[in-house]
């Protein structure tokens, strides 16, 4: 929980930092020319590595705060020691994995199956969460 946060996070400071480092905050008329000035302005839709990492930041945004939910509930439900490590460190692990291979520019093709893995980790949580409260 802890390392998917600080993920998270260190994406937005990324995003910061290459915007004042490349001048590069130029999405809103009023943050025109607001980063190293002996850089020449640009759109954040010109810096590729800013929006890659605005790119991963969302993903995360749109991902982790919903499994940190899931992953809560199997918590609560107290499964076995090796399971919850099963799915928590793969889930983890993949999503910095993701994280890499997304900011190296790799093969979407890899990428999503990167991302299936920490689908199917997910999956794992909810079939022992349905599980533990006799559903399944």
């Amino acid at each position: 929980t802890v390392a998917l946060f600080a993920k998270c996070h260190l994406m937005t400071w990324l995003e910061v930092w290459m915007g004042c480092k490349n001048n590069s905050f130029s999405k809103n008329v009023w943050d025109e020319n607001t980063g190293n000035t002996k850089v020449q302005a640009r759109k954040t839709e010109q810096d590729l590595f800013k929006q890659t990492c605005h790119n991963i930041h969302a993903n995360d945004i749109e991902n982790i705060p919903l499994t940190l939910a899931l992953h809560t509930l199997l918590v609560l439900v107290q499964p076995t020691l090796a399971v919850a490590r099963l799915v928590f460190i793969t889930y983890t692990v993949s999503r910095f994995v993701h994280t890499c291979w997304y900011a190296g520019y790799g093969s979407h093709e890899i990428r999503a199956m990167i991302f299936a893995l920490n689908c199917f980790s997910n999956y794992m949580a909810a079939v022992q969460i349905l599980a533990a409260v006799d559903v399944l």
